[in-house]
């Protein structure tokens, strides 16, 4: 093999890599007309391999037209991936160039170009006559065009990476121009000295390639590698079997031996294939992301982790901190909507370093936004720098921009739209993110989408129901601030007039009896007995109105109290309690005494009971009241559904006061076998200032952490000695 066959040989062989990787990446537009311009080349070199090997030297005339009517077509290709590489549409010149290839082919195989061409020792001798300056023509004005082309480009580009990436090409172009040439000149004519320039252009291509991103490759290689390794290492261990097994018999193996052997491997492969490739990738991927590899992981399997998380800080936190250091970004942000609809920072990772997201936002009616919900995909710097649709930015979001300084904005996208921008800085390797990154954040964002969109579904109704129970609390405020009030003026008005009553017929009683009218005094007496009586009852009315024993003898004492009460009813009542109580808020207590009291009514009017116990459970996180009576039961079905209709209202409200405060109600009962009632409510206990101010992961924006920093209301004031019981309060 001379020179003359060597250099279009390699230059197949380096298209061809070139070509392998390029099919592995996604189908766009780009990399479409970048491979077919590939397959040209390669097309292109083969046919000067065919030709200067002069296997068939009966077939040089016909190699020559096809390495012509190649090169041709190569050109043509190289002009239309130049027009989808700068945003242009395919172009008149590459269709009248697919019409002009059939004519061409035509032309020569009829002998009205190409004269003759014969190989000797490698070097070609044609005959073109004119028609080669045709080709010339030709050539020049493909490369011409494509020039122009990129040096427009190049004057609409600003960032310095996307320069150098045009400037690669146009070298490139450059050379193939200037080796193209030798076909031109006498004493170089007959030897492969484009097929130099073919070479030295794939040579420059894979380096543009591999450090300035003019295609991205990257995830090609690392699969095509784990891929090779696997394949690589079956091969060597059957090859190195059947090796050994000829040396241990030291003979060739026979037939009847081979196929069981292969048989063998061929199932091994089979099973152990697939596992040793995924174990054999691992290793890839550790190999060109040494220090991000874990963090890559925890993107990749962020959705399936974090499906079931409905916080919107814990979901920032684990989507922020691992894009930051999977990617190696100088830092990430989340912006979502807000009551405008515009989309405000919300959360930045890491926290305190530049720029500052606070007061940051992109109006919903900015071109970034607009572009973002109907691409749905990300926007980089030099798109907002160059595309015409960004002239309009606002000078105050042209400033933000500026500010923020973002190398990609991502869109996170759900069926109801763009829910939130993911906003990502520069990497602090001063590198650029690749598409296997973007590939990478789009993936989280589109995962992110609907976990944000549920969390904040999810927040809206934390905050209906925080609004549903402080809205209760109110009404059950105001409805103990009314029996107040008509407790006082019961207790001012008929209850003074009532005692008033009772003296003056005390007063009377004397003056009567010297009327010796047995039975005036009769009469006297029951009206005394009648008074006593509405006294003891409107008493009784007062304090169910307006307890005042919450106040005066504490909460549990006043519960126990309340219980006891009970046995004058002829109801044997039991109080228990356990654990180490503690005063709590003025709303628990009061719900607490309200139910106890609504649940021992409705066992003095219906159940029928000998005996009521009731326990009271202080527990770390919770308490617990238990209500079991020994009466006739009910069923629990038909009362509960009918209770409007059935006038039991007790266990409706019941279960409102209960719900009100975030707690869970439970009743067991049957007919003939009594009832118990279990209450359990949470101990909302305020967080630690510390522990308010503490922050992991992404840093909240735009509210303060002590915004509702107590989850509850609980009041931690003396506690009771109980000494082993009830005791009193403070």
């Amino acid at each position: 093999m001379n020179v003359n066959v060597a250099i279009p040989l390699v230059s197949v062989i380096a298209y061809l890599v070139l070509l392998f990787l390029a099919l592995r990446q996604p189908r766009n537009r780009v990399h479409r007309a970048f491979g077919l311009y590939l397959f040209s080349a390669m097309v292109w070199s083969f046919g000067s391999v065919m030709l200067h090997a002069n296997f068939f030297p009966e077939r040089a005339f016909f190699w020559t037209g096809f390495l012509a009517v190649a090169f041709v077509w190569m050109l043509i290709q190289i002009y239309y991936f130049v027009r989808i590489f700068t945003g242009n549409s395919r172009g008149l010149a590459v269709f009248v160039g697919y019409l002009a290839l059939p004519v061409f082919v035509l032309a020569i195989s009829q002998g009205q170009m190409l004269k003759s061409a014969y190989v000797v020792d490698g070097v070609l001798y044609h005959d073109w006559g004119l028609s080669l300056v045709a080709v010339g023509l030709v050539t020049l004005a493909l490369a011409a065009g494509a020039a122009l082309l990129l040096g427009r480009y190049y004057r609409s580009l600003q960032n310095p990476t996307s320069r150098t990436r045009v400037i690669y090409l146009l070298i490139g172009l450059g050379l193939l121009a200037l080796f193209a040439l030798s076909n031109y000149v006498p004493f170089l004519a007959g030897y492969p000295v484009d097929q130099l320039g073919n070479l030295l252009y794939a040579l420059l291509i894979s380096y543009a390639i591999r450090q300035h991103r003019l295609l991205e490759i990257s995830v090609a290689i690392r699969s095509g590698l784990g891929v090779l390794i696997a394949a690589f290492t079956f091969l060597s261990a059957y090859s190195l079997t059947l090796f050994l097994l000829r040396i241990a018999f030291n003979v060739g193996l026979q037939i009847n031996a081979f196929i069981p052997i292969t048989g063998v491997f061929i199932l091994l492969t089979a099973i152990l294939f697939r596992p040793f490739w995924r174990w054999a990738q691992e290793r890839v991927e550790r190999l060109f992301f040494p220090g991000t590899y874990e963090y890559r992981r925890l993107l990749v399997t962020f959705t399936s982790r974090m499906r079931d998380v409905l916080d919107l800080d814990e979901l920032a936190a684990n989507m922020l901190y691992p894009i930051t250091r999977a990617l190696g970004s100088s830092w990430a942000g989340l912006f979502l909507t807000d009551a405008q609809g515009d989309y405000t920072a919300r959360f930045q990772h890491p926290k305190g370093v530049a720029p500052d997201l606070t007061g940051a936002r992109f109006h919903v009616d900015s071109p970034i936004v607009e572009w973002l919900a109907r691409e749905g995909k990300p926007l980089d710097r030099d798109t907002v720098a160059t595309s015409p649709e960004f002239k309009s930015l606002w000078r105050v979001e042209q400033e933000q921009l500026d500010r923020l300084d973002p190398a990609l904005l991502c869109p996170l996208k759900s069926h109801s739209g763009l829910i939130g921008i993911l906003v990502v800085g520069k990497r602090t390797s001063r590198g650029y993110y690749t598409d296997d990154d973007i590939g990478l954040l789009m993936t989280i964002a589109t995962g992110a989408a609907i976990m944000v969109e549920n969390a904040r579904m999810f927040d809206e109704l934390k905050k209906e129901r925080l609004r549903a129970k402080e809205l209760l609390a109110r009404t059950i405020r105001a409805q103990e601030d009314e029996r107040q009030r008509v407790s006082v003026e019961l207790h001012d008005s008929v209850a003074q007039w009532l005692v008033g009553a009772s003296y003056r017929l005390q007063a009377f009683r004397p003056l009567l009896a010297t009327t010796n009218n047995p039975e005036s005094l009769a009469e006297l007496e029951e009206i005394e007995n009648t008074v006593r009586s509405s006294i003891k009852e409107l008493r009784a009315v007062m304090a169910g109105l307006h307890p005042p024993d919450l106040q005066e003898m504490g909460f549990v004492p006043a519960l126990r109290e309340t219980v006891e009460r009970m046995n004058k009813d002829g109801i044997i009542g039991r109080f228990h309690l356990e654990g180490h109580p503690a005063r709590l808020s003025r709303d628990m207590e009061l719900t607490i005494y309200r139910i106890t009291q609504e649940a021992i009514n409705n066992i003095r009017r219906h159940a029928q009971a000998l005996s009521v116990d009731v326990w009271l459970h202080f527990m770390p996180e919770q308490i617990q009241l238990e209500i079991t009576d020994d009466g006739r039961g009910f069923d629990l079905s038909q009362t509960v559904g009918g209770a409007m209709d059935s006038g039991h209202l007790g266990l409706l409200g019941i279960r409102e006061r209960t719900e009100g405060l975030g707690g869970t109600l439970h009743i067991e009962t049957r007919e003939g076998a009594g009832t118990k009632i279990a209450i359990t409510l949470p101990l909302e206990r305020p967080l630690p200032k510390d522990d308010r101010d503490a922050t992991e992961g992404a840093a909240v924006l735009g509210r303060s952490h002590g915004e509702d920093g107590s989850l509850g209301a609980l009041g931690l004031g003396k506690s009771f000695d109980t000494g082993g019981d009830a005791g009193q309060g403070n």
